[in-house]
This record gives C-alpha cells, sequence and structure tokens, in this order.
C-alpha cells in the first residue's frame, strides 16, 4: 500500500494537509510526524512505497538532515522540502538532495502538482 508521511511541528498544519491528501489520495495511508525522531522511527517500522512531506523548520534535524536519514528508506524523488523558510541555502540543499522544494503555505491545487510529480518520481 502507497503511504504519505507528513512531517510538520504544526499540529494545524498537519491537520490541513491530511485533510486534503484524505480528499486527492484516498487509497494512501497517511501518517504524521511532529518531528524527525518519530518520522524515521514510523518509515523505519513500516517498509514500503512512501512519499514524504517534510517542514524544514522543527525541533530536532531539520528537514534537510531528516531527508538524509530517510534516504535508505524513501528515493529522494519521492520526497519534498514544504516550508515558509525560503532561503536560497536551503533551496539549494533541497536541489542538492535531488528532492522537490515546495513554499509555503500549501493550497489543494499545489499539493496536486507535487504529488503528480513525486508519483511521477517512482513512488
Amino acid at each position: 500500500m502507497k503511504q504519505i508521511l507528513i512531517v510538520d511541528d504544526s499540529k494545524t498544519a498537519r491537520m490541513m494537509l491530511k485533510h486534503w491528501l484524505t480528499a486527492l489520495r484516498p487509497k494512501y495511508q497517511l501518517h504524521e510526524a511532529a518531528g524527525g525522531d518519530e518520522a524515521l522511527a514510523l518509515v523505519q517500522a513500516s517498509p514500503g512505497d512512501w512519499l514524504a512531506l517534510i517542514d524544514y523548520n522543527m525541533e530536532g534535524l531539520t528537514g534537510t538532515e531528516l531527508v538524509q536519514a530517510l534516504l535508505p528508506h524513501i528515493p529522494p524523488a519521492c520526497m519534498a522540502l514544504c516550508t515558509a523558510n525560503i532561503q536560497g541555502a536551503i533551496q539549494e540543499k533541497a536541489q542538492d538532495l535531488g528532492i522537490h522544494f515546495m513554499k509555503k503555505p500549501m493550497n489543494p491545487k499545489k499539493l496536486m502538482t507535487l504529488l503528480g510529480l513525486m508519483e511521477g518520481a517512482g513512488a
């Protein structure tokens, strides 16, 4: 079963994404994590086809540090950094890691476009 991981320290942001994802991808299993350690544990406990939507600014691991930890489990093209922090260095790091970059705030249209890119990349 295809799975989507939402990683954001904001409960409101996770709830909004989950609401939209439930409508856009009803057959996917959705998982939420408030931080990197929790996200990594979820993925390690449930191998399979994953897409990951990851915030940058969180306690503990940053979004790009989490991506590096997830690389053995999820292909980079199936991960996206979704953040309001649009500093050039962060965008460059996302590009260097081979992941998608999406500026917050998110909306259903942007999310649908992003999911299409990620799914087309191999999820």
